[in-house]
């Protein structure tokens, strides 16, 4: 299951879909994180990849116009919702949670200070791949190392 909160990004989602045949083994949905699933929903996931917004800036969330949005998360409030919640989704014991992140970009720290908050360590599955694309915004650096980092839980 794929969720997105822009409506673009998930009819984007499901074109993809049709296009590599995957409609036996994924869905897109429009929802803000784990909201498509409803309350007492048990349905568990072995992965939860979220491509979130890490970028930081000086303006307050409600500043943001729907693109920025994809961009920016002040205080990364949506990452630390996303981090707080997943455990609820993950199938037990097995289950991983992964996020797309860039370090020259974004805050490490704080994403590692909020990993922590909640029992998780940040390391990386694949680090130093460089952002290259026409289509970034054009305050974000093009070129700047990027990677994908699993929030494992605490060695006790």
């Amino acid at each position: 299951t794929c969720t997105d909160i822009s409506q673009n990004a998930v009819d984007n989602i499901r074109a993809n879909i049709d296009k590599y045949q995957l409609n036996d083994c994924m869905t897109a949905v429009q929802s803000d994180l784990f909201e498509f699933l409803t309350v007492g929903d048990t349905k568990k996931f072995d992965l939860i990849f979220w491509h979130f917004p890490y970028a930081t800036s000086t303006k307050s969330a409600h500043e943001f116009d729907e693109v920025e949005k994809t961009v920016f998360d002040p205080g990364y409030l949506l990452f630390e919702k996303y981090v707080r919640s997943a455990d609820h989704y993950l199938t037990p014991n097995t289950g991983r949670i992964c996020v797309a992140f860039s370090p020259e970009i974004g805050d490490y720290k704080l994403l590692c200070d909020l990993s922590a908050k909640y029992g998780r360590v940040v390391e990386p599955i694949i680090e130093n791949d460089t952002i290259t694309s026409d289509d970034i915004p054009p305050n974000i650096m093009p070129g700047a190392k990027f990677g994908i980092y699993e929030l494992s839980m605490k060695s006790k």
